[in-house]
């Protein structure tokens, strides 16, 4: 292979892993509700099948010239998987439901395995008897590139094949920045769904007005009100309170347009980030609505927060109501449910000194104020009067209220989302009781699990495997550490796709001149291993200056390229397998994805989690020091 063919062979394979990867992943998570759990799998076992295929694929003897045959039928391969992989969802998962993570994991090995194994086959083969970390630093460069071609070209194309066994007569498919939006329509109802879950309908005023005549007694006569739920709703809200300023907020700009077609004309539609809004806003409300659905993304979590229930407190008149919908089967007696339920409850009561809750039809309605809830006759809407003093005067609600005050949780903030992992623990309990709880219980070990047994196996292991363990420790860190980046600058910025979009591009870019760099600059792995500890304080000193993210994550790229060079030119000197620390690599990157964004963060939340990366880090540093 010639100097421009190796170039060239790596830059693309680089650049169609991304795309196939990103474009794969968003579709797994457009099927499954946007949940970062089939993320996070999607991501583990794209990273677990390229490494097995690094590892193994130097067993298979090719030719050059067909591994670029290999290399382009991938280009070809990735739509049909995703088409094979709307048709298996479509037809062993009920629309609106959740697999569990067998079946998942079954799904996800299907589509991706044979994909992703001859990816990092083509690695191994492409680099035999050539230089390793060359061909890693083009294929690094390549998949930078991929991601923004992603960013600005690939992911505003849409193709709707293969949707149809899912959704009966869809009309219209729309990726946004945020989802997946697509409208079906049938006997003259259109239903939206975002991420494929049914969202809203245009005709729903039976069960809004029911819902909102829980509301209504306990407002008063509101001047100004501020919602984030479905338009349907939002235009009753209006015909309650015609008198009323309304103000309904979306952060999805094209999902917007579609909702103004729904809204009555008299109501403010803004575009904005809800979090963004109630931290520039200057106005006061007397009612702010939040029916963002059920925490079940990390995104969702974000107005569940103790933080997000200060900042809407403080924009509050004096007299003003602020109320909240999640959906929790009133009659679903599981620790989970409760602790699901709890965590929500317990961080509004932390935030508002009155809380009212009622529980209609598998919902938990709850109703927080500044001074204490009390009942306007006059706003007790006629037709629902009875439905009203039923839920109100209801004996399960009090037991209800108990179990949510009294369950043992933690509160749910920003920097430690407790909320979203008893919701996946909660999801979980519908297929079976065990594996919620044993992961439960599993994971408050696993730091002490995982630390200890890579001390043993640093310090027992033969050279060659310890240098896998050390390419293997710097991914996890590098790539946890990559996770928990985005979720800052999400959390202190805001959800912004092409933003964040260039942190990946960023961290990889970073991991190219790594790479390339290290052979010159004879910096030593300890010394590399300690600047990750470096990153983690950067990490919390960050502001709203995006170029500053970008620097990080590029930095922390380097650190990650450079022990790659420095680990895999010492495994060079003892073994010639290309593919062995690529593949350690992409194993440490696989429990980095999984871990960190599924239960690491939501369960011992930000200081936790850089306490154990802390560790690790200062663990493979020593283990450096042996030669």
């Amino acid at each position: 292979m010639s100097s421009l063919g190796f170039f060239s062979y790596f830059f693309l394979l680089g650049l169609i892993s991304a795309v196939g990867q990103v474009t794969i992943l968003r579709e797994i998570t457009a099927l499954f509700y946007g949940n970062e759990i089939f993320y996070g799998l999607g991501l583990g076992s794209w990273l677990l099948f390229v490494g097995l295929g690094s590892f193994l694929g130097i067993k298979l003897k090719f030719k050059q010239k067909f591994l670029w045959l290999i290399l382009i039928g991938i280009l070809f391969l990735a739509p049909g998987l995703i088409i094979f992989l709307r048709w298996l969802v479509g037809e062993f998962i009920p629309l609106g439901e959740l697999p569990n993570f067998s079946f998942a994991l079954l799904i996800l090995g299907i589509i991706l395995f044979p994909l992703c194994f001859f990816l990092g086959a083509l690695f191994s083969l492409g680099a035999l008897k050539k230089n390793v970390n060359l061909a890693y630093f083009w294929e690094t460069v390549g998949f930078a590139a991929g991601g923004l071609l992603f960013a600005f070209v690939f992911s505003k194309i849409v193709f709707s094949f293969g949707l149809e066994k899912r959704f009966s007569s869809p009309v219209l498919v729309i990726n946004s920045q945020y989802q997946q939006i697509l409208i079906s329509e049938k006997e003259g109802q259109k239903n939206y769904f975002l991420n494929g879950q049914l969202a809203f309908t245009n005709k729903e005023s039976f069960e809004d007005r029911q819902l909102l005549s829980l509301i209504a007694p306990f407002v008063g006569k509101p001047q100004k009100i501020l919602i984030i739920s479905s338009p349907a709703l939002v235009n009753e809200i209006k015909n309650i309170f015609p008198e009323a300023e309304v103000v309904f907020l979306e952060i999805d700009r094209k999902l917007l347009d579609l909702e103004k077609e729904l809204l009555d004309r008299k109501i403010k539609a803004i575009n904005s980030d809800p979090r963004k809004f109630l931290a520039e806003d200057k106005g006061f409300w007397d009612l702010i609505i939040f029916f963002p659905g059920n925490p079940q993304s990390l995104l969702g979590n974000r107005y569940f927060t103790l933080e997000c229930f200060e900042a809407v407190r403080k924009r509050l008149t004096p007299l003003g109501i602020f109320v909240l919908l999640f959906y929790l089967p009133s009659d679903y007696q599981s620790e989970e449910a409760a602790k699901f339920g709890s965590s929500i409850y317990q961080t509004l009561e932390r935030a508002f000194p009155n809380l009212k809750i009622l529980a209609p039809e598998d919902q938990i309605l709850l109703l927080a104020s500044k001074k204490e809830l009390e009942i306007n006759q006059e706003n007790i809407i006629p037709a629902f009067s009875d439905y009203f003093w039923y839920h109100f005067k209801n004996p399960q609600t009090e037991k209800i209220t108990q179990r949510l005050k009294n369950a043992p949780v933690k509160i749910n903030s920003d920097f430690f989302p407790v909320a979203f992992f008893y919701s996946q623990l909660f999801w979980q309990t519908i297929f079976s009781f065990k594996l919620p709880r044993l992961i439960s219980r599993i994971v408050f070990l696993l730091p002490f699990l995982i630390v200890g047994l890579l001390i043993i196996l640093l310090l027992k292991s033969r050279k060659s495997f310890r240098l896998g363990l050390l390419a293997a420790s710097s991914s996890f860190v590098l790539l946890s550490l990559e996770i928990l980046l985005i979720f800052l600058f999400q959390i202190k910025i805001g959800y912004l796709y092409s933003q964040i979009s260039l942190i990946f591009a960023s961290v990889l870019l970073g991991i190219g001149i790594g790479v390339a760099l290290i052979e010159n600059w004879k910096l030593k792995n300890e010394n590399l291993f300690l600047g990750y500890l470096l990153v983690f304080g950067i990490l919390l000193l960050l502001g709203k200056q995006p170029v500053f993210w970008f620097l990080t994550a590029l930095s922390l790229g380097f650190i990650g390229g450079g022990i790659f060079g420095q680990v895999n030119r010492e495994y060079l000197k003892v073994s010639k397998n290309p593919g062995y620390i690529y593949a350690f690599d992409l194993f440490g990157a696989f429990f980095g994805a999984i871990l960190t964004s599924s239960f690491l963060f939501p369960v011992f939340g930000i200081w936790g989690i850089l306490l154990f990366l802390g560790t690790i880090t200062i663990v493979a540093s020593i283990s450096t020091l042996r030669g």
